[in-house]
Parts: C-alpha cells; sequence; structure tokens
C-alpha cells in the first residue's frame, strides 16, 4: 500500500490546486466587474499561477490589462491563452483590435505632428509599437512606424522595419523605395566624414534594393533613373551602361530604355549621344498606329478615318478640340486627340477599366524635352569653357609678341545654346509653374541677346516666387 501513497497525494494536490485558482479566478471576475482593475490583475495572476494550463485564467488576466493599458502584458497573457485552448479567441481579437485602431490612429496623428515638431516622432514611435503588438499582422502601422524612425534621422531602426515589411510584402514599392533612399542617405554621410569602405557598402545595399523597386515596375522611369545613380555612386558603372544600352539593343522601341540610356550619357557629358536617345524617346512618345503628333486634322482623318466617337470645343491640355476614336484594335478602348489650331498637339488612351493608361505628353515626355534642352545647353557650356580655355592659352603665348592677327571669339557655342531654347519653350509650355525653369530660360535668352524674351521669362520667375 505504501506504494500508492504518493498517488494518492498528487490527487490532492491537484484537487487542491484547481480549487484554489479557481477562489482566485472567481475573483479577478468580480473584480472586473468593480472595474477594480489592479485588484483584478493581482487575483488573475495568482490565478494562472496555480494553474497555467486554465485558459480563462490568462484570458481574465489579459482584460484586466488591457483596461491597465498594460498592452505588451496583455498580448503576452491573451497568446498564452488561446496556445492553451481558442475558446476565447473571438473575444480576444476584439480587444487586440481596439488597441490597435486606437495605437494607429495615436500614432499618426503624433507623426503628422512630428513633421512640425520633432518630439513628436518618439510619441508616434511608442503608439505604434503598441499598435504593432497587438496585430503584427498589420503591414501598414510597420511602414509608419518606420517613416517616423525616418522622420527622428533613426536610420537603422527604420531599415530594419522597411526590410520586415518588404519581406512580408516585396510588391510594395514605396517601402522599397524608401529603404533605397535611406541606404543612399547613410552612404552619403558616411562619404562625408571620410568612410569611403562604410559608404560603398552602404551605395551597394542601395543598389541591390533599387534593382528589387526596378524589378516590381520595370516601367516607371524614376526607378530606372534612382538605379542608374545609385550604380555610379556604387562604382558599378558596367552595371549602368549594360542596363541602359543592352536594353536599347534589345527593344529599340522601348521608350524606357531610351530615355534612361540618354540620361546616363547626359551625366557622363556625351551630348551627342545623348541627344540621339532622348529624340528617339520623343519620336516614340509622339507616334500612335499610324499617325503622329504634330500631323494636321485632314491627315489624321486619311490615317484612321472619321471619329466614331465625340467631337467638341475644348479647353484641356492647352487644346481647342478634341476627337474620340473607340477600340482602336491595336492601341485602347478609348483614344482622345487633342488639337491646337487643326494641328494634333496631344493623346490619351484608355483602357478596359476606363483608366488613363498612356498619354502622349506624359511625365517622360516632358523629361525627355527638358532634357534635350538641358543636353544642348550643357553642350553649348562646355563648348565655351574649351574656347575660353584655349583663347587664354593662345593671349598667353601671344604676351610680349607683336599682334599681326586680329582675335576673333569663337561663339560657336551659341548654336547648341539657340538649339536648347525650343525645348526649355516647351518645357515651360508643359510646366507653367516651375519658376526656376523660367529663370534658366531668361538667363539663356540673355546669351542670346533676346532682351524681351529674357525680360518677360525673368518677370515670370518673379511672379510664380511671389505667389508662393
Amino acid at each position: 500500500m505504501k506504494r500508492f501513497a504518493p498517488l494518492i497525494l498528487l490527487f490532492w494536490t491537484v484537487a487542491y490546486v484547481s480549487v484554489a485558482s479557481a477562489q482566485y479566478l472567481t475573483s479577478a471576475r468580480l473584480y472586473l466587474k468593480l472595474r477594480e482593475f489592479t485588484q483584478a490583475e493581482a487575483s488573475a495572476v495568482k490565478a494562472v499561477a496555480k494553474d497555467d494550463k486554465d485558459e480563462e485564467a490568462w484570458f481574465v488576466l489579459g482584460q484586466a490589462r488591457y483596461w491597465l493599458r498594460k498592452y505588451s502584458e496583455m498580448v503576452d497573457a491573451f497568446n498564452k491563452s488561446v496556445a492553451l485552448k481558442p475558446t476565447y479567441k473571438e473575444e480576444i481579437d476584439k480587444f487586440r483590435w481596439t488597441v490597435w485602431r486606437d495605437s494607429h490612429n495615436s500614432g499618426i496623428t503624433s507623426y503628422n505632428k512630428g513633421r512640425d515638431t520633432a518630439w513628436y516622432y518618439d510619441k508616434a514611435i511608442d503608439s505604434l509599437k503598441t499598435a504593432m503588438l497587438a496585430m503584427p499582422e498589420s503591414l501598414y502601422t510597420t511602414y509608419v512606424c518606420a517613416l517616423a524612425y525616418y522622420g527622428k534621422k533613426d536610420y537603422s531602426e527604420s531599415i530594419k522595419l522597411l526590410n520586415t515589411y518588404i519581406t512580408k510584402d516585396p510588391k510594395k514599392t514605396d517601402a522599397i523605395r524608401l529603404l533605397g533612399q535611406l541606404y543612399l542617405q547613410m552612404g552619403r554621410e558616411k562619404k562625408d566624414v571620410k568612410d569611403e569602405a562604410g559608404a560603398m557598402e552602404e551605395y551597394k545595399q542601395a543598389a541591390g534594393t533599387f534593382e528589387k523597386l526596378y524589378e516590381a515596375a520595370p516601367t516607371n522611369v524614376d526607378n530606372i533613373i534612382a538605379l542608374i545613380d545609385v550604380y555610379e555612386r556604387a562604382g558599378m558603372n558596367e552595371k549602368a551602361l549594360n542596363l541602359t544600352s543592352n536594353c536599347v539593343k534589345t527593344d529599340p522601341t522601348n521608350r524606357v530604355c531610351r530615355f534612361a540610356l540618354g540620361v546616363y550619357l547626359l551625366k557622363k557629358d556625351q551630348f551627342a549621344e545623348s541627344i540621339e536617345q532622348l529624340k528617339a524617346c520623343l519620336e516614340l512618345a509622339e507616334i500612335l498606329d499610324g499617325i503622329k503628333i504634330g500631323m494636321s486634322e485632314s491627315e489624321v482623318m486619311n490615317a484612321w478615318g472619321k471619329p466614331d466617337g465625340e467631337i467638341r470645343t475644348i479647353t484641356e491640355f492647352g487644346a481647342d478640340n478634341l476627337w474620340t476614336y473607340n477600340n482602336r484594335p491595336k492601341v485602347a478602348k478609348s483614344i482622345f486627340l487633342y488639337f491646337k489650331q487643326g494641328t494634333l498637339k496631344m493623346w490619351q488612351t484608355v483602357d478596359a477599366t476606363d483608366k488613363v493608361s498612356a498619354t502622349g505628353q506624359d511625365e517622360m515626355y516632358k523629361d525627355a524635352t527638358y532634357n534635350l534642352g538641358v543636353a544642348n545647353l550643357n553642350w553649348g557650356v562646355a563648348m565655351k569653357e574649351a574656347a575660353d580655355k584655349k583663347a587664354e592659352e593662345e593671349r598667353k603665348a601671344q604676351k610680349g609678341k607683336k599682334k599681326n592677327v586680329k582675335e576673333t571669339e569663337d561663339l560657336s557655342y551659341k548654336e547648341k545654346f539657340r538649339a536648347a531654347v525650343p525645348y526649355l519653350e516647351k518645357t515651360a509650355e508643359l510646366r507653367k509653374d516651375d519658376a526656376t525653369l523660367y529663370q534658366q530660360l531668361g538667363k539663356l535668352y540673355a546669351h542670346l541677346n533676346m532682351a524681351k524674351q529674357a525680360q518677360a521669362a525673368f518677370e515670370t520667375s518673379d511672379k510664380l516666387l511671389k505667389g508662393k
């Protein structure tokens, strides 16, 4: 009989523990009803200490901690309850959601205030961390928390959160772009303090990140330009060239590739080659299934026939007439052609979901136009600098000697300045609120002795600046 005594003792112990746990649990429930949350928590703590396999005890403890705003401990208690049995999962989810909602909204409010008063970023981070704790699956909260760390210039913490976010959703391009920008920023800061090795490591991280961004949205011009820039910073010039030139060789009709190669060559001061690519980009943008920007109304009608949709007078995009064609099989559901004084000015295509999917004067078209102006202008500046340097060297060589030949200034650079004018004028027409552009135009006009145009450009720039 002695061998069975320990088992009998154990049974009595279990019964005692269960009774004791029930007593504490009953007290905890009562304290909750009386809204005496501190006492409720204390009783629930004793209940789970007596029986840590009781899912209800953990649930009641979580409730008490919810009301005490001890959210970290609340989550821990709720997790233990659900891990034992999902009996209270639905109710627990409601508590979690409430904590997430309140903390997330509070975090957003503080984050917005942080843009004006930096110390609010810390408050935002505390709230958003609580929200993430309550609902770890809320990726948007993670992203905003990363933005708050970015705002307070804690880049390492921001990077950790962004990597978590992107791992769970690799197609979130905003997060990928911000992560790439952070690596770039850290690279610049390390370069400023002469940490070349550290800067290069950050640039390589940025390159890998922008590669993911390019893969996620390969038709986005900003993405490919950002990738080219970071390749150059990371010393990956071959990658930058391959990204652009190989793309053009593979698909000569790809506007994005033409634009990217043109910008890359412009950065390398290869002006003639850059201009060739940027012109090709514009030409591709201006052609649509046999019609081209600049055609007359009669030429468009000869190519496509009479419009089968709306014809009306408009004032959009600087045009005065609109024609609509529907269901062009090679193009889109609907096409809008905008004419100015009988000449095709631009076009837009609309897809099956009634969204504008392409335009004859999209951002790439505008950027290519502007960069053509810049390429010609910079080419002219380079020519002038070279001519001035040569003239100075010749003056030094002739110093003290009898001058038999009259000095003449090399003005060939002005040809490039004149070539820049129509592209920058076109850009000003497309971007009427760009004060800096009008300043640039004013200086260009002044170099070309176009006094009236220069005065008008400077006055427009001043008006825009005063209006801000």
